[in-house]
């Protein structure tokens, strides 16, 4: 969990989480949408026809909200934020509708999210309570801003509960002790035919082997990072046949990972402020960022899009997803928006409501491709972990949020892609905990 997580949430995005956890809210008024993808043209009939009868008047309502906001403004500019399991069927009839209505009111509204031409901005956030649901329009015209909210009742049997029993998570727990620590990993059994793991600290690495059904430690290596004062400590661990790959600010190690650890380490002391860091996925390295740790954020990142390339903007985590030859970037940025790129340097979506940490997984479910995005809680509070399907350059929530007992400190991708590293601490104990979360079909 980064520190911004304690500043993203604007007062208007307060605002839609108290009234999504009050029941009464969402059935007062009525709504308006985010952004998402296409499914089947049975479903997406059924669930139009069925929007068409309850949500064209919140949507009409919602617009009309929007128009008078927005004042002089005849261009707009909108971030569609998801807080909610409506599927990407209901999301892109939704988003279809309010544009409609808005373009009816001679709006001009920009392809591109965040375009910055546009004389008025838009950051549209759906959440969700037992009753319905609240959407939120932020507007921003000029120097002045204001807020629209309308509610409108759930869809009963809707296209969303099909998709939210579409995948699980789970999540094994793996270690846990008092002290902090920032990554782990765990080897292929190796030759030895012994279990091990390293646990990767703000200083150290420690070295376990796992015998009599429990982890004993057996060797420690001191490592020597720049000095800096941070609540949130950053490490990296990869392993890609048999070679183990360490970073922490300031210092990178390489070395093997058997029956025993063997690092050979470097600090780079003459860029005391930023170390370059590579991104993994699948074993293979995706990119280098500059790790800027007097910010705790990555910079630098150059994504190569064939014989394309493209500098993107800082962040705190990224995820790729490669489908049919193309790559796509998704980054958490330091506003506290997660934006897609797949072909420049220029955002093609933004969403909101997404915490700092994401990793994408191959499961073979639905579109195959997902992202795993951490929430938005701050350090005093249970985190969790929601997993997104991206269709069309849109984002749509599947299966259940997984819990966790405190806030996430770090998510990274395994090795095959297929599950997830989470370091997390528990409120309930105050142990630091290493857990594995995988993701199952359930089809």
């Amino acid at each position: 969990m980064r520190p911004s997580r304690r500043i993203l949430l604007t007062p208007t995005m307060n605002f839609v989480l108290l009234l999504a956890n009050f029941s009464g809210a969402a059935s007062a008024q009525t709504s308006s949408p985010p952004n998402q993808p296409v499914e089947s043209t049975r479903a997406a009939a059924a669930t139009q026809a069925e929007l068409s009868a309850k949500w064209n008047e919140a949507v009409r309502a919602l617009a009309e909200k929007i128009a008078s906001s927005a004042g002089p403004s005849r261009s707009l500019s909108i971030d569609w934020g998801q807080l909610s399991t409506l599927s990407a069927v209901d999301m892109a009839f939704i988003q279809k509708a309010l544009l409609d209505e808005l373009r009816r009111r001679r709006f001009y509204v920009g392809k591109k999210t965040g375009v910055s031409s546009a004389s008025a901005q838009i950051e549209l956030v759906l959440s969700e309570s037992v009753a319905g649901y609240v959407w939120v329009a932020k507007i921003r015209s000029g120097t002045s801003e204001a807020t629209a909210i309308v509610g409108v009742p759930r869809i009963a049997n809707g296209a969303a509960a099909e998709r939210k029993a579409s995948l699980s998570l789970q999540r094994k727990l793996i270690w846990r002790q008092p002290e902090r620590f920032i990554d782990f990993i765990l080897p292929d059994i190796t030759s030895d035919g012994i279990p091990h793991m390293a646990v990767l600290e703000p200083t150290a690495v420690a070295y376990y082997n796992f015998k009599q059904a429990h982890w004993e430690q057996s060797q420690i290596i001191r490592l020597h990072p720049v000095t800096y004062i941070s609540r949130d400590p950053r490490g990296l661990l990869s392993l890609w046949e048999g070679r183990l790959d360490l970073h922490v600010p300031g210092e990178s190690c390489t070395g093997s990972a058997t029956s025993s650890l063997e690092l050979r380490c470097s600090s780079d002391l003459s860029m005391p402020s930023e170390t370059e860091w590579p991104l993994m996925a699948g074993g293979e390295e995706r990119g280098d960022a500059s790790f800027e740790k007097t910010g705790n954020y990555f910079a630098g990142l150059l994504a190569i899009y064939g014989d394309v390339e493209a500098k993107l903007p800082p962040f705190f985590a990224a995820a790729v997803l490669n489908t049919q030859d193309e790559s796509h970037w998704i980054l958490t940025e330091l506003d506290g928006k997660a934006r897609l790129y797949d072909d420049s340097s220029r955002p093609k979506a933004a969403f909101l409501g997404w915490g700092d940490d994401i990793a994408s997984v191959v499961t073979g479910c639905g579109e195959s491709w997902q992202v795993l995005v951490s929430g938005t809680s701050d350090w005093t509070e249970p985190d969790q972990i929601q997993a997104y399907e991206i269709v069309g350059g849109q984002a749509a929530a599947v299966g259940s949020r997984l819990e966790f007992p405190g806030p996430i400190l770090a998510l990274w991708p395994s090795t095959d892609l297929k599950s997830v590293r989470v370091v997390s601490r528990s409120l309930q104990t105050g142990m630091y905990e290493a857990s594995i979360v995988s993701v199952s079909c359930t089809d």
